[in-house]
């Protein structure tokens, strides 16, 4: 799901109504692309999500913009699900799923379009994971 940075657009999906319906209900992960960001660069969730940063964040240099977050379900244990590190990107967010079912990778990528540094950056993370 592709915010585009729309303000009014995640207070849409954070305030979701109490209902049938509700993405929380209906969703178990919700990634999102060029989230909305306050002036300090945090994204924003709903009360029902937990919400997934690229670990790299914190060591981008200033300016660099966030354009990837996962949100997990708070139903979702988090014994059963743990975050992938992804260094120098803040457009690829990435998570590890394990249970009976075996592993899981979910990976949530903004592809700029202009280069292809975030599909060698994907393509790198992909082949440590095996």
């Amino acid at each position: 799901m592709n915010l585009h940075k729309l303000k009014t657009a995640t207070r849409d999906l954070i305030n979701e109504p109490e209902n049938a319906n509700a993405l929380s209900k209906t969703h178990d992960f919700v990634c999102i692309q060029e989230p909305w960001t306050d002036r300090v660069g945090n994204a924003r969730k709903g009360l029902r999500w937990h919400i997934i940063y690229p670990l790299s964040r914190l060591s981008m240099e200033s300016g660099v913009l966030l354009r990837s977050i996962i949100l997990i379900n708070r139903k979702i244990s988090s014994n059963v699900w743990r975050q992938i590190d992804i260094p120098g990107t803040n457009d690829i967010t990435a998570i590890l799923l394990t249970g009976p079912f075996g592993k899981l990778g979910i990976f949530n990528i903004y592809n700029d379009g202009k280069h292809s540094i975030t599909l060698t950056i994907l393509r790198h993370a992909m082949d440590a994971l095996r």
